[in-house]
């Protein structure tokens, strides 16, 4: 994405819609496996590639029980009638290549999303319906590229049709004020901060907090509403913690009255213990566009602070150095890649 200067962020827009339509045609051409049967659907992935299982939960809103899973293991619960999704950008991911493993010994029905790697080439092994993407970006820079697909793929098996949401998703974030997202990054820039929002946008929480973290390299609190007004909200008491702390609130306009109201007290009650309250409203009329403009924002705003304050936003060194470090300890992918070699293939 273009990432550089204070033209702002030139060719971050285009740049997302041309994602959103190469994702959608990916999906399209995707030959979608039978789902009848299916009572579960499990969604697995790490980082920026699990982070579309959790925008995903909070868009598809299904008639079978719907979960991610960000570990190493399946739950119990798992059989031969869960569809599994294993989302790895990279299809090296140590935690989503052992649940590929997990699910083909279960015997589940399974998809996986993938640039390469080892998780495209046991699909390819095991005749593991693949939807492959193109390579070449960081793994939270191609959301649009992983997750539209899963979306198409889901209409294919009879989960609903998102076909008009994603056209509004476009239109929605060529409409975006990228100078309000200008302003509050130069605020928030070298804050502490607290993400908040709704229990119906607990994905684009996760995602904010994941930009800010990998893109602007800043640790985040974040929790949602109700949940943190029975909690969270009592640590701001002690004023010399939280006087340095930002607050982000995601807030949208359908909202229902009785969480309009409680996130209008709640504010009421920060603004004497914060540094601020900010508020960003997502746009659009389907769930979908909300949840996607609130996507765009977030990885527009904290790219834009990386730029300010003279940071690369792709380089995520802590990262680079716990993979080194597990790779010499575990040898996780080396050891697991070893057992799928000796093992028959295996038609899902």
């Amino acid at each position: 994405m273009g990432l550089l200067g204070d033209n702002p962020m030139k060719g971050f827009t285009d740049d997302f819609v041309a994602m959103c339509d190469e994702g959608k045609a990916i999906g399209d051409s995707f030959q979608a496996p039978d789902a009848s049967g299916v009572t579960n659907i499990v969604l697995c992935g790490l980082g920026g590639s699990g982070v579309c299982g959790d925008l995903l939960v909070d868009v598809a809103k299904l008639k079978v029980p719907i979960i991610t899973v960000k570990d190493y293991h399946l739950p119990k619960f798992v059989d031969e009638k869960s569809l599994v999704f294993l989302v790895s950008y990279s299809g090296n991911t140590e935690e989503t290549l052992s649940q590929f493993m997990q699910a083909r010994s279960l015997g589940c029905k399974v998809v996986t999303v993938t640039a390469g790697g080892k998780l495209r080439e046991w699909s390819e092994k095991d005749c593991v319906p693949c939807i492959v993407i193109p390579s070449g970006r960081n793994p939270r820079d191609a959301l649009p590229l992983m997750f539209f697909p899963l979306l198409v793929a889901l209409k294919k098996m009879g989960y609903g049709n998102f076909d008009g949401d994603m056209e509004e998703c476009k239109e929605v974030v060529r409409k975006i004020d990228l100078r309000s997202m200008d302003e509050l990054a130069n605020k928030i820039k070298n804050s502490r901060l607290a993400i908040y929002g709704t229990s119906d946008h607990i994905g684009s929480l996760r995602r904010m907090k994941n930009e800010f973290n990998e893109n602007a390299k800043m640790a985040v609190i974040h929790d949602f509403f109700p949940e943190l007004n029975h909690n969270e909200m009592n640590g701001y008491q002690r004023t010399g913690l939280t006087k340095n702390v930002d607050v982000i609130i995601l807030r949208d306009k359908f909202e229902t009255e009785e969480m309009s109201a409680r996130i209008e007290v709640t504010k009421g009650i920060f603004e004497h213990y914060v540094n601020s309250t900010n508020e960003i409203w997502c746009s659009g009329s389907s769930k979908l566009a909300r949840t996607m403009s609130f996507v765009f924002m977030s990885s527009y705003m904290t790219g834009k602070i990386a730029s300010i304050v003279g940071i690369n936003r792709s380089s995520v060194p802590f990262v680079d150095r716990l993979k080194d470090s597990l790779k010499l300890k575990t040898n996780v992918v080396e050891r697991l890649d070893e057992k799928m070699r000796s093992e028959p293939k295996k038609r899902f």
